[in-house]
């Protein structure tokens, strides 16, 4: 299996921190691309009354926040690809997914509240059965 392009979806839980991490590992075996997304599932983000200029600040203040993960060592070792984007989690990485050739998901099992889970269903369980590559989950070891 030729791994070139690697997506890490991001919500800026511990979990997905560790992913990032173990996706790091992986790129760095295979001399992969990392790319590292964050989809805002807001809903007044995404309303049509939500002003452009509103979505544009947001979107900065989150690409530097994608960008704040990375030390400048991580930055030569790596070539990292930080996406925003808004939209239902599951299928904006979906199409994530298509646009950039992706070869491998990596992932946080576990991002949301109990509560969301329950209530729009887990993203990685999504994507496990959604996505055409390869999804691997990483849980954060308990302490």
């Amino acid at each position: 299996m030729e791994v070139k392009e690697i997506l890490v979806p991001i919500d800026f839980s511990d979990v997905s921190g560790a992913a990032l991490e173990f996706a790091k590992v992986i790129a760095e075996k295979f001399e992969a691309e990392l790319h590292v997304l964050h989809v805002d599932d807001d809903p007044i983000l995404n309303a049509p009354t939500t002003s452009d200029e509103y979505r544009d600040e947001l979107k900065a203040k989150l690409l530097a926040k994608l960008n704040s993960l990375f030390t400048d060592a991580d930055r030569e070792r790596f070539h990292v690809v930080p996406v925003v984007r808004c939209g239902m989690a599951t299928q904006t990485i979906l199409d994530y997914v298509t646009e950039s050739n992706v070869d491998l998901i990596v992932m946080g099992a576990k991002g949301r509240s109990a509560l969301a889970n329950m209530l729009l269903g887990s993203v990685a369980e999504s994507l496990m059965q959604k996505a055409q590559c390869p999804v691997v989950t990483v849980r954060k070891p308990c302490k």
